[in-house]
């Protein structure tokens, strides 16, 4: 479960085992309040048991891979191979790892009692170049795709790559949503799906994989995108699974020699490419490959792959649902050892039954000739029942079953001493980020909602009310209405063209935006309406008196386009304290539109 024990707290929980269950103890085990190191060794030796090092697994990682998740999972690969009929030749898995320039050093022969052994690398720290690979089930490997922390990319960085590789490049080295798009070109060229005879690809749920555009493009070209769930790419990804670990050693040893045979330099993002394609053919290889699909369940398709045991981690966080249960549910029940147990011809429980059949407990004794019940109990009843009265039928208890029940009734054990982690009740908040799951992203219902939600994001980043209304679907290129609360009433009052509240008419304020030399730039300043024309407005422009926000009438008129019309305000105020002499000012915040 990932919670496990050191030497001196296996050593501790022993002694509390042995104390709890009353066992005649070392006087050394009492003294240091825990077990001995050799009755430790000898345990360990009895049951085959090592101390190793773990390696760091995250809470999300551990708790993520559950089998609600799996199930969901293997229920939506299953549904797609159904529908789509894919074969081994169709079903592929994408993945990004990082490639650093700083290698993690491998092992070296040294003196012995040595404390400190070093190795040369190029830097404390490295930096980071994203590569992105697609393997296909078959064993094939589709040429690596390179995304480099750099402005603008050139072809000299993919020096001594494997062969067909491509790249892109990034301020940040990440997968970003328009590098997807290359990428997925990049997968088109090599593969040629097509609606008639489409490809699936396995790929886990980054935002830059789930982009409009990225869904837009997989589905004109027949590439049907399923995601994994997420932190569960240490069990469902290929890729992750068996190439990218025996890859990373390749890689480092590549570095190393490289550092040999270039004394006195460091490793750049340039020798990058080269370096993969020296450890690429050791690696993507497709015995790698196969086994990656056949250990994940992917192909040949296993939805029995894990068992109980590998979803062990998650169970930290089982919950119980909030559940009211049916009137024909009947829970296991926990009977103290001092009620009664009446049955007609069933003898006492002992401790070695595993169910009971039979009526409903009670605190007083029945005759035989009463009915039983047909309410029929599961396997969890305590098995140590003591009975105040028994039927003629019923054997009366030996000595020899009192003392083991008397035994049983009061065992301790390690899991009472020493529970396992439980986390609490969860908290409903409504906030944090929303939860991913798998998903047919190339599916009709998952693309309308994923062009809903971009819609709503879109509309979130215009200050304007007005123009949120229109804003470009970047999966269309094409302006649509964007379709928000429909119980946000002030919303759809206020966007309704035929308001009054938006007609411009002589008198009204305005923000009006006035463009400088270049067409992208400009400033917003408070302008009255004189004369409402056919395209736009004839305004006079108030000055504003930083850093006040009161403004005074200039000597400034010019048109103004109603494009440029930013918002119309309510009616001014005027200011009558001396030090502004009259100058108006407005009842709201004003702060947002930058005016001057």
């Amino acid at each position: 479960m990932h919670y496990g024990l050191v030497f001196t707290d296996t050593r501790k929980l022993a002694y509390e085992f042995a104390a709890a269950n009353n066992k005649q103890l070392l006087p050394n085990w009492s003294e240091e309040k825990m077990a001995e190191k050799e009755w430790l060794r000898s345990f360990m030796k009895r049951h085959k048991l090592s101390l190793r090092q773990p390696e760091a697994t995250s809470l999300s990682r551990a708790t993520s891979f559950n089998k609600f998740n799996v199930d969901k999972f293997f229920s939506d690969l299953k549904s797609t191979y159904e529908k789509f009929g894919f074969g081994p030749e169709d079903v592929y898995n994408l993945d990004e790892t990082g490639l650093t320039t700083v290698q993690k050093p491998g092992k070296a022969v040294s003196p012995c009692g040595q404390k400190q052994v070093g190795k040369i690398t190029s830097a404390e720290r490295g930096t980071l170049v994203t590569v992105c690979a697609i393997i296909g089930s078959t064993g094939k490997a589709v040429p690596p795709f390179f995304v480099f922390p750099h402005v603008h990319f050139q072809d000299h960085m993919l020096h001594n790559a494997p062969p067909g590789s491509r790249g892109a490049a990034h301020t940040s080295g990440w997968m970003t949503g328009d590098i997807f798009l290359s990428v997925l070109e990049h997968f088109i060229k090599h593969e040629r799906p097509c609606k008639e005879k489409p490809k699936l690809l396995t790929l886990d749920n980054h935002e830059s994989h789930i982009s409009i555009r990225a869904v837009s493009l997989a589905k004109e070209n027949g590439i049907v995108l399923l995601t994994i769930p997420p932190h569960t790419s240490h069990k469902l990804q290929p890729l992750d699974v068996a190439v990218y670990g025996p890859f990373k050693p390749y890689y480092n040893k590549a570095c190393e020699r490289w550092l040999i045979n270039h004394p006195g330099q460091t490793l750049r993002i340039y020798d990058v490419a080269g370096l993969m394609g020296e450890a690429y053919p050791f690696a993507f290889t497709p015995d790698n490959i196969i086994k990656g699909f056949k250990s994940t369940g992917i192909m040949p398709f296993n939805g029995e792959t894990f068992g109980e045991a590998d979803f062990l981690c998650s169970s930290v966080t089982d919950r119980p649902l909030d559940q009211v249960p049916s009137p024909n549910h009947v829970s296991a029940i926990h009977l103290e050892p001092s009620t009664s147990w009446t049955s007609v011809t069933d003898p006492v429980p002992s401790t070695s039954s595993t169910s009971v059949t039979g009526p409903v407990p009670s605190t007083s004794c029945t005759s035989p000739n009463d009915p039983v019940p047909s309410t029929s109990f599961s396997s969890d009843i305590d098995p140590v029942l003591s009975s105040s009265c028994t039927s003629e039928s019923n054997p009366a208890p030996s000595p020899s079953n009192e003392k083991q029940s008397q035994t049983v009734e009061n065992f301790v054990s390690p899991e009472i001493l020493k529970p396992f982690p439980k986390c609490g009740p969860r908290k409903r908040d409504g906030r944090g980020r929303k939860k991913g799951e798998s998903l047919i992203l190339t599916s009709s219902p998952i693309k309308v909602r994923l062009e809903e939600e971009f819609r709503v994001r879109e509309a979130k980043k215009f200050k304007n009310r007005k123009t949120a209304r229109l804003a470009l679907d970047s999966s269309s290129g094409e302006s649509e209405q964007l379709v928000l609360d429909d119980s946000d009433s002030s919303w759809n009052e206020e966007c309704d063209d035929d308001d009054d509240s938006y007609k411009i008419e002589a008198g009204d304020f305005i923000i009006a935006k006035v463009h400088g030399v270049r067409k992208e730039s400009g400033r917003n300043f408070v302008a009255v309406v004189k004369e409402s024309l056919r395209s736009g407005v004839q305004v006079t422009f108030y000055k504003r008196h930083l850093p006040s926000t009161r403004f005074s009438i200039s000597n400034e008129s010019a048109f103004v386009a109603t494009a440029d019309a930013v918002t119309k305000l309510p009616r001014p105020l005027k200011d009558l304290r001396q030090r502004y002499g009259g100058m108006i000012y407005f009842n709201i915040d004003l702060y947002e539109y930058s005016l001057r």
